[in-house]
């Protein structure tokens, strides 16, 4: 799904795109300033003093890689930290054949790889851009800064905290839970993060194609359609392209043993 992620190297530098929030990107001085804006409200970097700040923006610099952009592979050398300013990047794990698992997307806002810089060691990832993605490359120099601040270290690791956790969760409903349990937990947990979960009759809204979301819950499309189905079929939920109407939510719930 993402070409060559296993020949990738993330020396190859950054390829700039066309616009960011309606300005154009190619502009050396305007890059620079839509990038400094971003980070001045960025809720890690404006924890640090203004002179910290200040440095970390000037070793920081804008990539817009296209949908499933490769943006460094597995066992590369460790050069930079990255920040989502828009868009999703997939973190994966190749195989040599070439097939990849999804482990988590990083949203607007995260950072992923500060670890790695600040180690300096292998990339323990492959990651890629899961649509069209905005990030703001640090440097090691950069993530130094982060790491010596106590505010920005003690963020860092709260967030970093946060995603063993729901690293933790994934693997819990991977190993102890069925195809259907995992896409009801989905559901879920959508259903809470929208702020829908409040009704008898609830509409959730599904961001991601139906083949994005069997790779989310390891499966294949062809297993996560059927589910839905019968899920269907039995009265529980109707569905179009991406939105899931559960008709009863808490006999739903219940069904898959989850609580509302």
């Amino acid at each position: 799904t993402y070409p060559n992620v296993a020949r990738h190297s993330e020396t190859c530098g950054s390829q700039l795109g066309k616009g960011l929030a309606g300005v154009r990107v190619r502009d050396g001085q305007l890059q620079r300033r839509v990038l400094q804006r971003y980070l001045q409200t960025h809720p890690v970097l404006r924890l640090l003093p203004e002179a910290a700040r200040q440095k970390v923006c000037c070793a920081c610099d804008l990539k817009i890689c296209d949908h499933r952009q490769v943006i460094y592979s597995e066992q590369d050398d460790s050069y930079s930290a990255y920040i989502v300013m828009d868009g999703t990047v997939d973190a994966l794990m190749c195989a040599p054949d070439g097939n990849s698992v999804l482990l988590c997307s990083y949203e607007r806002d995260e950072l992923f790889g500060v670890a790695d810089a600040l180690d300096r060691c292998p990339r323990t990832e492959s990651c890629a851009a899961g649509n069209r993605a905005v990030l703001g490359r640090l440097t090691q120099n950069a993530c130094q800064i982060l790491h010596e601040c106590p505010e920005t270290a003690r963020e860092l690791l709260r967030r970093s905290q946060q995603q063993q956790r729901a690293a933790n969760e994934r693997m819990r409903r991977l190993v102890l839970c069925n195809l259907e349990t995992r896409l009801a937990r989905h559901l879920h947990d959508s259903a809470e993060a929208q702020h829908v979960n409040r009704t008898r009759r609830i509409v959730i809204t599904l961001p991601e194609t139906q083949t994005r979301l069997a790779k989310k819950l390891h499966a294949s499309r062809t297993r996560v359609n059927i589910t839905l189905q019968k899920w269907a079929r039995d009265g529980d939920i109707s569905y179009t392209k991406n939105r899931i109407t559960v008709h009863q939510s808490d006999h739903f719930w219940a069904k898959c043993g989850l609580s509302n």
